[in-house]
């Protein structure tokens, strides 16, 4: 029998416009859905942009964009580096024209125009102001309008054009019969089309302001660098050109624009932007560098490992982008009822132009006109309806948050992340690299019993140094510093790692194993309260011993008291000997219950889900390979930057400046963020709870009513009032009391 290999994926990111409220979501996501060979689909109304996931063999970014294109949704697939001037520009003119229609319109309505404008009262120039307003600026509406009802989605677009549509046919009729009595709806035409140009004007700029933080993140790499040509010059070059391999020449003052490792030079660096180090850190030949960083102080010349989106840089951002398109489990109130809401104000619009028009004359025969009333009323309860307010209230609120966490060095990777914070009450840590500085030194070498292999302490120390070459763990960077040069060479072989447990290899025939002391062995040696061991063994024998010591974090008692005193619950699970991790409890005024030591990965993994399985809602913060399992495991893992990747790939939050401080800032940010929400959300439904009846006439009895002109500014009012009451989200400052390294 032949089994089928699962498709190769790919992640599309799309731009698009045209999308307004969330029944545009709704639409944008059915089509994309309908297309051959996309598995998954999530679009983001703040952002304009849809992330796809699809078959690579199917689904090409640029087709699908031309599909999308053709259902009314105008896209492309995105660039990460592209230039947004003529967007601004576009909105700018967008605005200056309603503007001058509101202007002529609001001059149309004053009581005394007719004396000082006599021309501006003319039917002629009403419906010629009409007709403009409907064929330029809302052009694009009643287009998407039309698309929208043909593919069986309406949005709001469609819901604002039919009003206007009936509105402009109204004043038509009343114009050819003035024998009617009716008012001309010429201006309420251009009234409702130029307040909500001016809102989509103004929300675009407020748009553009929530995205400022990603510009600046991408204003940070260079347009172009300083390139060694085959004749041997430096010669400026598009940064698109430059390639892997090649040299590229950085002065004093600029800023680093790709990836790389310094070929020639000695300088400092700033590198605040990417580790939040304060002090510029010294780079000989061969340290790494980065894109976004400043070289300071001389010359150097770097060989190219990475440009573009390919970059540190270049990563952060798209994961931002990616982080931005995934949907909190909030949203999900939104989504449902956004499913059905054109069709039940289309509803309301049905039932209120029945009752004006033919069941209020039975009631009240003092009504006047009442088919005049009642398309009055109906053109106010389709303009003023909004699910932009709701389609806006969780994916703006999210973008800001995602945005002010990368300002604050927090790559989050979702909204669904940011919700999931807020309910944690359990904090587990990791101990090496995470409570601990991750620098730890050896500080002795006990050779138990000479070998064939190490005959002197010296040997031993090298040849767990050579064990180690190439590991992150912040225990091999230890063993490797400082290690002593010996005459011996060994043969190593078949070199592996086993997360939790140590290091594996053939070294002169014989099976090795440097990590962890075997479990219920004797220790034949006194240790001092926070020393670590390393065993090498031969043939599952141990012949020696290095004992090193990592200090605490400076700001990692500060940390652990602020979580407790909210009332979060602070575990300890680590590989370390438990005496060492009893140790570090104390440092940190712990209680023994509250750490476990001489862990392996598995056992990670079962504490927390043993914690989960009691109710608890539990973060995991880590920075190992050995923490991944226990990461994924976690309701929520949080990652220090300079971990592993397998631990970065794993985590739903990645602290970029490697700081515990931001354990707190995104425990923070994310219930600020949640708060936004719960703002933006309760105001689109009272908004509509409101503004529905009003335009409806339940109120107009008492005098209460609204007009097509006060719908369309208030419908533009509540998308703005949703972005501007996101705008004002702020990045946690850094909590009083906590001290360390910033």
């Amino acid at each position: 029998m032949t089994v089928s290999s699962p498709p190769t994926t790919q992640n599309i990111l799309l731009d698009i416009e045209g999308m307004k409220c969330a029944g545009c979501v709704r639409a944008v996501e059915q089509h994309l859905r309908s297309y051959p060979g996309v598995l998954a689909v999530t679009v983001n109304l703040a952002t304009h942009q849809a992330q796809v996931i699809g078959d690579a063999t199917q689904v090409v970014p640029e087709k699908l964009a031309q599909f999308l294109t053709q259902k009314g949704f105008p896209s492309r697939p995105h660039t990460l580096w592209q230039a947004t001037v003529s967007g601004a520009q576009a909105s700018t003119w967008h605005l200056l024209t309603a503007l001058l229609l509101l202007a002529l319109a609001g001059l149309g309505h004053l009581p005394f125009g007719h004396h000082h404008w006599p021309w501006l009262h003319h039917p002629l120039t009403e419906w010629l102001l009409a007709t403009v307003a409907l064929g330029w600026p809302g052009r694009e509406m009643l287009i998407s309008g039309w698309q929208s009802w043909r593919a069986g989605a309406p949005t709001m677009y469609s819901l604002v054009g039919l009003g206007v549509t009936v509105a402009y046919m109204a004043g038509m009729a009343a114009w050819w019969r003035p024998d009617w009595g009716w008012d001309r709806f010429f201006y309420e035409v251009v009234m409702v089309i130029a307040l909500m140009s001016v809102g989509q004007a103004l929300e675009a700029r407020a748009r553009q302001r929530a995205g400022q933080a990603l510009a600046a993140l991408v204003a940070l790499q260079p347009p172009v660098a300083r390139l060694l040509t085959s004749q041997g010059v430096w010669e400026p070059v598009p940064l698109v050109q430059v390639q892997k391999g090649q040299k590229v020449q950085v002065q004093p003052g600029e800023t680093f624009p790709v990836d790389g490792v310094i070929w020639e030079g000695t300088t400092l660096v700033d590198q605040a932007m990417l580790t939040g180090e304060s002090l510029p850190v010294l780079h000989r030949p061969g340290d790494p560098v980065y894109s976004g960083t400043v070289n300071l102080t001389d010359t150097v010349v770097v060989q190219v490992t990475a440009t573009g989106a390919e970059t540190r840089l270049g990563q952060i951002i798209n994961l931002v982008l990616t982080a931005q398109a995934r949907k909190a489990p909030v949203q999900g109130i939104a989504d449902r009822i956004a499913a059905w809401f054109t069709y039940v104000v289309l509803g309301i619009a049905g039932v209120t132009l029945l009752f004006w028009g033919v069941m209020a004359p039975l009631w009240w025969p003092e009504v006047d006109h009442p088919w005049l009333v009642a398309i009055h009323r109906v053109v106010a309860v389709l303009v003023v309806a909004c699910p932009c307010a709701l389609g806006l209230a969780t994916p703006m609120a999210i973008l800001v948050g995602l945005t002010r966490g990368a300002q604050r060095g927090l790559l989050i990777r979702g909204g669904d992340v940011l919700e999931q914070v807020v309910h944690v009450d359990t904090v587990v840590f990791d101990k090496t690299g995470t409570l601990t500085q991750g620098q730890p030194q050896v500080e002795a070498m006990h050779l138990l019993q000479p070998h064939p292999l190490v005959t002197t302490p010296a040997e031993l120390w090298q040849l767990a140094a050579q064990l180690e070459w190439g590991s992150t763990h912040p225990l091999a960077v230890g063993i490797r510093q400082g290690a002593p040069q010996v005459e011996r060479q060994w043969e190593i072989q078949d070199v592996r790692v086993q997360p939790g447990v140590g290091v594996t290899a053939q070294v002169d025939g014989h099976a090795v194993q440097l990590g962890r002391w075997p479990d219920g062995a004797l220790l034949p040696l006194d240790l001092t309260p926070g020393q670590t061991v390393v065993a090498l063994q031969i043939a599952g024998q141990p012949v020696g011993i290095l004992t090193l010591r990592d200090q605490v974090r400076p700001e990692a008692r500060g940390v652990v008291q602020w979580l407790r005193d909210r009332g979060l619950q602070v575990r300890v699970l680590s590989g370390d000997r438990p005496d060492v991790v009893q140790h570090l409890a104390q440092a940190l005024d712990l209680s023994p219950d509250q750490v476990q030591g001489g862990l392996l990965p598995a056992d990670k993994v079962a504490w927390v889900t043993r914690w989960q399985q009691q109710g608890h809602q539990v973060a995991v913060v880590g920075d190992g390979s050995n923490d991944a399992p226990a990461l994924v495991t976690a309701h929520v893992g949080i990652a220090l930057a300079r971990g592993t990747q397998v631990a970065l790939e794993s985590a739903g939050i990645v602290l970029i400046h490697n700081d515990l401080r931001d354990v707190v800032a995104a425990l923070e940010l994310s219930r600020r963020t949640l708060d936004k929400i719960y703002q933006n959300l309760a105001w689109a439904f009272l908004y509509n709870l409101v503004a529905i009846p009003l335009a409806a006439g339940v109120f107009l009895p008492w005098g209460w009513a609204l007009t097509p002109t006060w719908a369309a500014g208030l419908m533009a009012i509540s998308s703005l009032a949703v972005i501007l009451n996101s705008l004002t989200l702020r990045p946690p400052a850094p909590v009083q009391g906590i001290h360390g390294v910033s």
